[in-house]
């Protein structure tokens, strides 16, 4: 059992430490740095305040919500509790939602959250806010309990400049 956790473990650090040597460019080392730990302050959040925090999320120009970096949120069931870029799809379920190539994102958010890292990358192609445009995007999951014991997926992403592909 042990063997398992770490032969886990080490496949998810050998895919995180690929992803940074294979980014082009300084800058993006530091957004993954960046993405990563915006993530794990949510969850320390979330996991701290409950629903009581999701209004936080949904701030623009907050610490939680700039332009196209913020937190969201989905249940283990792919329904979106937290949708800064568009709060009016909250509630929606987007368990079968696809990108543009097929991908059941939230449905790779889900599992990635719900491996034993608890953790993990999954890319996709999604429009940024206000466009329409599918483009490439990089999105850090990690999952996260409730005071109340609920489960949750917590995500954010970016969008690489097509020069750092």
């Amino acid at each position: 059992m042990k063997f398992e956790r770490f032969k886990i473990v080490f496949v998810v650090c050998i895919g995180v430490l690929l992803m940074l040597v294979s980014c082009s460019t300084p800058k993006e080392h530091e957004q993954i740095k960046k993405l990563v730990s915006f993530v794990n302050d949510a969850v320390k959040l979330v996991e701290k305040k409950g629903k009581a925090s999701f209004p936080e999320f949904r701030k623009k120009n907050s610490k939680w919500y700039q332009d196209d970096f913020y937190i969201f949120i989905y249940d283990t069931e792919g329904n979106r509790i937290v949708y800064p870029p568009a709060p009016q799809k909250e509630g929606e379920n987007a368990f079968n939602v696809t990108d543009i190539d097929g991908k059941h994102q939230v449905q790779m958010f889900i599992n990635k959250a719900l491996t034993e890292p608890g953790e993990g990358w999954v890319h996709y192609k999604w429009p940024k806010p206000d466009e329409s445009t599918p483009v490439l995007k990089y999105t850090f999951v990690k999952k996260a309990k409730t005071p109340s014991g609920k489960i949750l997926v917590l995500c954010a992403g970016y969008y690489p400049k097509e020069n750092e592909l």
